[in-house]
Parts: C-alpha cells; structure tokens; sequence
C-alpha cells in the first residue's frame, strides 16, 4: 500500500497480531503522536484514503507451505515420509510484516524425509 505524504499521524496493526506486540507497538508509537488503528487488514486498506503513515500486519498461515529462508527461520526438522522435504508442520511463531519488510521471520518447524542410505 503507498503511503500518503500528507501529515498523517496514522498507524495501522492487523488484528491478526499477537496482542503483545499490539500493546508493544502501541508504547512505541505514542511518543511521536501517532494513533493506533488495529482491525482487519482487508477491510481497513480497501477503504484507506490516503491517511496512512504505515502498517504492521502478520504473515498469513504458512502450515503446508514449502520453507523459504526469506520468510522463515525453522527451529525444528521432522521426519515425515509422506510429506515432501521442507514442508512446513508447525508454526511456532508468527511472523511480520511492514512496507514489504520483514520485522521478524515466522518461526517454523519443517519436514525432512527419511534417508535409507546409512552408512
């Protein structure tokens, strides 16, 4: 989403936050007189009139998805014959965004797949 150069003092936070880092973000911003609006990311941008000064929102659910270093940083490998390797399993701790930016990489737990060939 472009972002206004008025003098917007807008912040926008996904609901899909976790409310920690709401609360965080919230302390941090109040020192500059920007105001919070925390709601849903699809209904708050489609109706955006330029007022916006930034966004924080959550990655999407990654369960299933294939890993990408890009985007997360996996913790713990499984072993899953069924599953393709690097498959994620698990999401142990969701991910941000803002401005196409990653503030912090999800947390993921990947599949590997069994190897016979032990020598």
């Amino acid at each position: 989403q472009r972002v206004s150069k008025n003098k917007s003092n807008k912040v926008f936070i996904s609901e899909a936050c976790n409310p920690q880092v709401i609360d965080h973000i919230k302390t941090r911003i109040e020192p500059f007189s920007l105001k919070p609006f925390i709601g849903n990311q699809k209904d708050y941008l489609k109706n955006l009139d330029g007022e916006l000064i930034c966004g924080v929102v959550a990655y999407p659910d990654t369960l299933g998805e294939i890993f990408d270093p890009n985007f997360h940083e996996a913790i713990s490998i499984i072993s899953d014959p069924s599953l393709d390797d690097n498959t994620i399993t698990k999401e142990i701790r969701k991910g941000y965004i803002s401005h196409e930016k990653i503030l912090r990489p999800t947390l993921v737990e990947i599949s590997k797949k069994e190897n016979d060939d032990k020598k």
